[in-house]
């Protein structure tokens, strides 16, 4: 086969399989994380237990706590300047009221 023959079976065959992909896969979804946990030293730190314990909830930008109340031996009382603190629901309630 001489240059110009090798050069038109490649054409040929480009101009066959085409630039269109032919993959049947659906594109990947982007990530998505509902509740982000907050540091403890992000803007309070009086009271906080642990790093993680608050989290805001992405779809409605509610603040919530981490944890459920029923799972630990005492309830959390803050005091004081985190007394706000009290009132905050737990994510698994603002999950089951406004589900994905």
């Amino acid at each position: 086969m001489n240059f110009s023959q090798i050069l038109a079976v490649l054409a040929i065959s480009v101009a066959m399989t085409g630039c269109e992909p032919h993959s049947t896969v659906p594109p990947a979804k982007p990530h998505y994380q509902r509740f982000v946990p907050l540091p403890a030293d992000a803007f309070f730190v009086e009271g906080v237990p642990w790093h993680g314990y608050f989290a805001l909830d992405t779809k409605t930008g509610t603040l919530c706590s981490t944890i459920k109340d029923r799972l630990m031996t005492r309830k959390l009382n803050f005091a004081g300047a985190s007394e706000w603190a009290n009132g905050v629901p737990s994510c698994e309630v603002i999950l089951g009221a406004n589900p994905d």
